[in-house]
């Protein structure tokens, strides 16, 4: 029996919990225990981080959240952590190997951030001229702790994969080698930030917006089966399957666009930037704007799904750019710029993954970086209705769908992180806006109408 919401859990309960949860991906183990009566449970993970490394994984914080989400889908609305944090040492245990629950809680007091517990003071410190010049990075530049190896790019610097790298295009420039292709993949520290670049600090940061537009136009040639494939692939799949596509979600969905006519969409360069509600949201647009628009659209995509193998080729089918938060995330926005400077218009989910509850999620940085790279104008586009008809976790069901278009934003002034940050809060609030307009909460979503599954689906 699950209990009453304002009653404590039981610690049988709590056990179960925990077994589901700590056998998400990437989860060494994982404590949860109970906070004030009413409020959802806390989850702190310890990370399998041995597999976080052959993983590449760098935002360590967003791939567990995301994969945890995934684990409590199958847990009653009220089981579901309310929140989360990564524990940076071993979870303390109990005799039988299981978490001490009551000592994790006694050493966390009230639940902390993001990470726990802070980075250790005590580490080796960096030299004097690599502090000089870390800190005049403007990414780097708040830091008011000691600069030590041990300090996380992550948990202590706040910085996203777009900060980090910056950081590293930075310091290669001034050192004058060449980024690697992987980007920040294998650098958590200030250590190993200053192991990649070896012993040497660079004597001064060169200004950084040009570099970063150069770092971002200079991507090689995608091999040239791919391009054929694209070439040849593209138009058939916008000829034969785009049609039949249409018919079938036509019905099921009934998608209609909102404001189209706002649009220049003759205008280059130009990126539209969409909610994500479901896995629906590509072919729904494809649906409202029409062929002429579709041809010349192409797609940012998870690197997980389509930057390997088969799925490579899909991608190049289905005119998509693998990009994710770690490896691919130079190569990604490299081939984005490259579709963007060739007239392609490039669809973008901002907040980097589709929605748990129907709620509008916080934006990343990529659509910003991306559209003051090219001088594209954005275009913020919401799709409402997709969360009903095909939520994460669980099949689809018909539901009607409006897709709304606004006019194009302006894109940031610079490459220069307040202007990044300037720009995306702007998107957000249009965003935001155009959802109450058709009747959704950004803020709340809609959590109530799939918390359970949809009827006749029993959960594992």
């Amino acid at each position: 029996m699950v209990p009453a919401a304002d009653a404590p859990r039981p610690p049988a309960r709590l056990d179960a919990i925990e077994r589901l949860l700590s056998a998400a991906e990437l989860a060494a183990r994982v404590a949860v225990f109970d906070r004030a009566a009413g409020e959802g449970p806390w989850a702190v993970i310890e990370p399998d981080r041995p597999a976080v490394r052959r993983a590449g994984i760098v935002n360590l914080y967003e791939a567990l959240r995301f994969r945890l989400e995934n684990a409590a889908v199958r847990l009653p609305p009220e089981d579901r952590p309310a929140g989360v944090s990564i524990a940076r040492d071993p979870l303390p245990l109990r005799a039988d190997g299981t978490p001490d629950r009551d000592r994790l809680r006694r050493e966390l007091g009230e639940p902390p951030g993001r990470f726990w517990p802070p980075a250790p003071a005590d580490a080796p410190p960096l030299a004097p001229d690599w502090i000089r010049t870390l800190a005049a990075l403007p990414e780097l530049s708040a830091w008011s702790g000691p600069w030590t190896r041990a300090v996380s790019l992550e948990a202590d610097l706040g910085l996203d994969s777009l900060d980090r790298l910056a950081v590293i295009v930075g310091l290669a420039g001034a050192l004058g080698v060449p980024v690697p292709e992987r980007g920040g993949t294998g650098i958590f520290t200030l250590g190993d930030l200053v192991d990649a670049f070896g012993a040497r600090a660079p004597e001064r940061v060169a200004e950084r917006t040009a570099r970063r537009r150069a770092v971002l136009a200079a991507d090689p040639a995608r091999r040239s089966a791919l391009r054929l494939v694209e070439r040849i692939a593209w138009p058939a799949v916008r000829t034969l399957v785009r049609p039949l596509a249409a018919r079938r979600f036509g019905r099921r969905f009934t998608p209609r666009a909102v404001g189209l006519e706002r649009v220049d969409w003759a205008r280059r360069p130009l990126i539209v930037a969409q909610n994500h509600q479901s896995h629906l949201d590509p072919t729904l647009l494809a649906c409202v704007v029409g062929p002429e628009i579709h041809r010349e659209m192409a797609f940012l995509g998870y690197a997980g799904y389509f930057g390997r193998g088969a799925a490579r080729l899909a991608a190049a089918v289905l005119s998509i750019l693998p990009i994710d938060a770690d490896a691919f995330a130079l190569r990604g926005l490299r081939a984005a710029v490259r579709a963007v400077q060739a007239g392609r218009i490039l669809v973008i989910y901002p907040e980097g993954e589709r929605t748990w509850r129907g709620d509008l999620r916080p934006l990343r940085g990529g659509v910003a970086w991306l559209a003051a790279a090219t001088g594209a104008a954005v275009v913020p586009s919401v799709v409402s209705g997709a969360y009903r008809a095909a939520p994460r976790g669980w099949p689809e069901r018909a539901h009607p769908v409006t897709i709304a278009f606004d006019e194009p934003l302006d894109p940031p002034r610079s490459l220069e992180p307040q202007a990044l940050h300037e720009f995306l809060a702007a998107l957000r609030a249009r965003l935001a806006a155009m959802l109450r307009a058709l009747g959704e909460d950004p803020e709340r979503g809609d959590p109530d109408t799939w918390a359970h599954g949809p009827p006749g689906i029993r959960r594992g």
